[in-house]
């Protein structure tokens, strides 16, 4: 295979609608440019099966799992198909990503400027044209000086229209499949920039999330409804926070500092009502994550 040989890795629940609008954006793409479309279907109860099975683009893979596992487990069950079947791209987003016939080739513009490129990620729109306010990119403390051609390096990214090289997978793994949602793709970025691998944003690679609403992920912002996700993003930070740490005392400081300024965030809510919920999440996501611990797998 050539080094633009790219698969699409989808993870779906439950968005039949939204699915449908991004595989129609995907199937629209020319075969040369992407060669292979997963699906993961996280269990879906929404007739999600049987119109993916009804496809008839031979491109189009489904992988049918038995329960929901997650964006964690489905992108880590579609990110270990890339690579048991020799792709070298990894092209990875949510069900509610559309993309144009230009999203994709400047990614692969980005990966032939510089060796040793990990991962690189689009300008990711709302549907109102503005910044889709959870996938802004995290850019480095110390501003990095950008390609010549306009790649800024970053530290983060989201998995929505983000670009994975194979090798980089071999090396460092699979995203952590108990994390079930949220915090995984900060993890599985800041896991390859740890190992030696550059991340980029491509601010010409775009791509439109179709979101509810462009909250992000603010934890006095999110919707009473969203409260569910806030333990697992506290569970699933203290965790990385742990892992990252250089030693157990700083770790433990950084976390419990940081725990406190969720409690802060959680009391500007405006709806004062739902502000014993979220801290009930937050709370109880912070002491699990103390012994959550799970393992790295390799393909």
């Amino acid at each position: 295979m050539n080094e633009t040989c790219v698969c699409a890795v989808v993870v779906t629940y439950n968005r039949l609608q939204l699915l449908q609008k991004n595989i129609k954006s995907l199937t629209s793409l020319p075969d040369e440019m992407l060669q292979r479309i997963v699906v993961v279907n996280n269990c879906s109860t929404d007739g999600t099966a049987d119109w993916l099975a009804s496809q008839d683009d031979p491109r189009l893979e489904v992988i049918e799992l038995k329960q929901n596992l997650g964006g964690s487990g489905g992108f880590n069950k579609g990110l270990r198909y890339v690579v048991e079947h020799g792709y070298d791209w990894a092209w990875i987003m949510d069900d509610d990503t559309i993309v144009n016939n230009e999203t994709l080739p400047h990614l692969l513009e980005t990966t032939r400027r510089t060796d040793n490129v990990g991962f690189v990620c689009s300008h990711i729109k709302w549907v109102d044209g503005s910044p889709c306010r959870m996938n802004v990119p995290k850019f480095f403390r110390r501003p990095q000086p950008p390609l010549p051609t306009g790649e800024i390096p970053i530290r983060y990214a989201t998995f929505v229209s983000l670009l994975i090289s194979v090798r980089a997978i071999k090396k460092i793994g699979l995203p952590y499949q108990e994390y079930f949602i949220w915090t995984d793709d900060v993890e599985y970025t800041w896991r390859l920039n740890h190992n030696g691998f550059y991340g980029f944003y491509n601010p010409e690679s775009t791509a439109l999330h179709e979101t509810p609403v462009n909250y992000g992920s603010s934890i006095q912002d999110a919707p009473l409804n969203a409260a569910w996700r806030f333990y697992y993003q506290s569970r699933n930070e203290t965790h990385f926070r742990r892992k990252k740490a250089p030693f157990f005392l700083y770790f433990l400081v950084d976390a419990i500092l940081a725990f406190r300024r969720k409690k802060k965030r959680v009391r500007r809510r405006k709806d004062v009502a739902s502000q014993a919920i979220f801290m009930e999440k937050i709370t109880k996501g912070f002491w699990d994550g103390l012994k959550f611990n799970p393992s790295i797998e390799y393909v």
